[in-house]
C-alpha cells in the first residue's frame, strides 16, 4: 500500500502573516464608534504595509543584468507617472 506524500507548495508563516494582515483590514472597515477607532486604529494600520512587503519579498526577481533591469524599472515608473 503506497501513502502519496503531499507537500507544502506555501510558507505557513507568511500565510499567517498574511491573515492577520487580512484581520487588520477588516478591523479597518468595520464600523465601530469614533472613540474605539481612535484607539484601535494605531494597532492595525500596518496592514497595507505588511501586503506590500509580502508581495515585494515573494516576487522573485533576476538582476544579473543591474543595468537593464534599472532601464525596465524606470520606464515603468515613467508610465506610473
Amino acid at each position: 500500500m503506497n501513502i502519496p506524500i503531499v507537500t507544502k507548495t506555501k510558507n505557513e508563516n507568511i500565510q499567517f502573516l498574511r491573515g492577520i494582515a487580512i484581520l487588520a483590514v477588516v478591523i479597518i472597515h468595520s464600523s465601530m464608534p469614533d472613540v474605539l477607532r481612535v484607539v484601535i486604529r494605531p494597532f492595525v494600520n500596518y496592514a497595507v504595509a505588511l501586503f506590500i512587503f509580502l508581495s515585494g519579498y515573494l516576487t522573485n526577481i533576476d538582476i544579473s543584468d543591474k543595468k537593464n533591469f534599472m532601464k525596465k524599472e524606470l520606464l515603468r515608473l515613467l508610465f506610473l507617472i
